[in-house]
């Protein structure tokens, strides 16, 4: 009698197993037709029915292993169905994932960071070249100008015949004296004053010698007298004596 409901068991264990096959392998194929879309929409479903069951499920796997806490098992369970189906919450969405490009952005905002330093320094030196540049260039116009103020005053000095430059340097007043197209100006009544006021300072013009010939033509010098002539008008002259 037990035999035969054994028998009896197993048969319908078979026929319930050979059911629920055929009808996974009919769903099988219905599934195959469907498009992504539809497939993504199914495999939510079964994620969100699992969570809908999770404490179910969890207490039926603690029962059946004896192992684990059916609150430890819960959550577990719901956050692989999250995961699965990317169903995140702020704290636990891809934390991991989060972490490593946080410490990519990190790594490259330092490597920017450092090329922007560079730069810097790159641009500082650039512009302490530049500004040194730029004294060197004033330095030398001043320079070229000074020269060519002392050349211009020194052909000014020599046009009044000025005995001592140095000291009649002395008493003009620069400032009222201005460079322009390689001339000078102001310079002419300042030294018209330190001459009138100082003459010694100034050679004086030399006069010519007076002619004191007379006549509306001038006489050719006597050639000169040879010795023999100067002989005989000496002898001329003693013997008139």
């Amino acid at each position: 009698m037990s035999e035969q409901k054994s028998s009896k068991k197993a048969e319908n264990t078979e026929e319930m197993i050979n059911t629920l096959v055929a009808g996974a392998k009919k769903a099988l194929d219905e599934y195959m037709k469907l498009d992504q879309k539809q497939t993504d929409k199914i495999a939510k479903a079964m994620a969100l029915a699992g969570l809908s069951a999770q404490t179910e499920l969890a207490k039926m796997a603690v029962e059946e292993t004896g192992m684990g806490v059916i609150e430890d098992k819960v959550i577990k369970s719901i956050l692989t169905s999250m995961k699965a189906e990317k169903l995140y919450i702020t704290n636990e969405e891809n934390a991991d994932i989060r972490i490593k490009k946080y410490k990519e952005k990190q790594e490259s905002l330092e490597i920017e960071l450092d090329e922007a330093n560079k730069k810097i320094e790159g641009f500082k030196t650039l512009e302490e070249d530049k500004e040194k540049l730029t004294k060197e260039i004033e330095t030398m116009k001043k320079e070229a100008s000074e020269k060519e103020f002392n050349s211009a005053l020194d052909s000014a000095l020599k046009e009044f015949n000025s005995k001592n430059d140095k000291l009649v340097k002395a008493l003009l007043d620069r400032e009222k004296i201005t460079l322009k197209d390689g001339k000078l100006e102001g310079i002419k009544e300042q030294l018209e004053e330190i001459k009138k006021e100082n003459d010694f300072l100034f050679e004086k013009p030399v006069n010519p010698i007076p002619d004191f010939q007379t006549g509306s033509k001038h006489k050719s010098d006597p050639k000169p007298k040879s010795i023999g002539e100067k002989l005989a008008e000496a002898r001329s002259q003693v013997t008139e004596i």
